[in-house]
């Protein structure tokens, strides 16, 4: 929908917070932080999920926009703007706002003459598909037994939207053959993002980068407890593959389900290095401790090293018994057993020195954390 604005020259992904939504309240933060940012996850906005969710629970009062600006106001960012990598709903959290202000006209609005007019699509919002029969329920498990949850139908740009599998599984293509965006809009969605120091993302404009055992792909994933949601793109093979799971134990069950059925349909097996690995001979370069930016100290990761195997570890508390085995294929990349389609890589800066830890969930690209100096 940000794209299809910035080819009508509603929106400039250069424009700033400042320009985009005036009442943000802290004018230093919005000055430095543009629309690019914000769709790429490099804004260094604080997560606000936490807060406002906690709120939300105790008092049942949805938040609103003001809440949410106020909450901003209060927050120190993660990191500068463009530097760095961090999963955040914040950036999208706001732009139904800049959206509505770029075009006068409502967010549900916009979404029909963008998405759906122009596709065949019935892409909803939550609070206007929740009480609809097809739509799956919201629950937990607590004390072993079913609790259903109420729909939090006030999320709106962060995933507050709901649609079929198979109206997922369409949207790659829609996306690629012209008839959402054009070609240059749809090449800068699906690029990494560059970062400080030649850094890359892996994450474009609301896009997903990775490779499954050799085939690139795209897309994203995400959802909340009881609703989980994969949708990726195989250019090489013209496929989409989506999963689309309501149990409890929802991030697992979707990320099994996505590997195994691209497993068969790729015509790939169950991925084992332990036979094949590549000797490892920087390990040196690897050992040390990881941390998001903005993150507290104790969701530091460790590499660590194992005398007894001869192996790398990742783990938490830098005990290599507490930890994962790492197997090296080369070109900084390491492979482990208990996580098979999963991938850990490691970046360097110009001077060849290991910066950072990408971690690539089922072959997508998920988390990066920077190497403590």
């Amino acid at each position: 929908m940000v794209m299809k604005l910035v080819e009508e020259g509603k929106l400039s992904l250069d424009q700033t917070l400042a320009e985009l939504l005036p009442d943000f309240l802290n004018t230093d933060q919005a000055k430095k932080i543009k629309l690019r940012h914000l769709i790429s996850m490099t804004s260094g906005l604080k997560e606000y999920a936490p807060e406002m969710d906690s709120v939300y629970r105790t008092t049942g009062k949805p938040p609103t926009l003001t809440d949410l600006l106020a909450f901003f106001s209060r927050q120190r960012l993660d990191f500068e703007p463009g530097q760095f990598y961090k999963y955040s709903n914040s950036g999208f959290v706001l732009l139904p706002a800049i959206l509505e202000r770029a075009t006068n006209i409502s967010f549900e609005d916009l979404i029909d003459s963008i998405l759906n007019k122009p596709t065949g699509l019935h892409i909803k919002l939550l609070s206007d598909s929740q009480f609809d029969p097809n739509t799956s329920q919201h629950f937990e498990i607590q004390n072993g037994k079913l609790a259903f949850r109420p729909f939090w139908s006030w999320i709106r740009g962060d995933g507050g939207l709901s649609a079929s599998a198979i109206e997922l599984a369409q949207i790659p293509f829609l996306l690629r053959d012209g008839t959402i965006i054009n070609e240059a809009s749809f090449q800068q969605m699906i690029a990494p993002t560059k970062l400080k120091d030649n850094l890359l993302s892996g994450y474009g404009l609301g896009v997903k980068n990775g490779n499954f055992e050799g085939s690139k792909f795209w897309g994203h994933s995400g959802a909340d407890k009881s609703f989980w949601s994969m949708m990726f793109f195989f250019p090489e093979r013209d496929l989409t593959i989506v999963t689309l799971v309501n149990t409890n134990n929802t991030p697992y069950d979707a990320k099994e389900l996505f590997s195994q059925v691209a497993l068969v349909t790729l015509n790939k097996e169950i991925p084992n290095y332990k036979a094949s690995e590549k000797e490892e001979v920087d390990r040196q370069a690897y050992i040390g401790k990881y941390l998001r930016p903005g993150d507290a100290v104790d969701r530091t990761m460790r590499i660590v090293w194992s005398e007894a195997d001869e192996h790398l570890y990742y783990t938490y508390d830098g005990k290599v018994g507490n930890g994962q085995k790492m197997y090296y294929l080369g070109n900084d990349e390491f492979w482990i057993e208990r996580w098979p389609t999963d991938r850990v890589k490691f970046a360097r800066n110009s001077n060849n020195e290991v910066i950072a830890l990408k971690e690539y969930y089922t072959g997508y690209f998920s988390q990066m954390r920077m190497k403590v100096k």
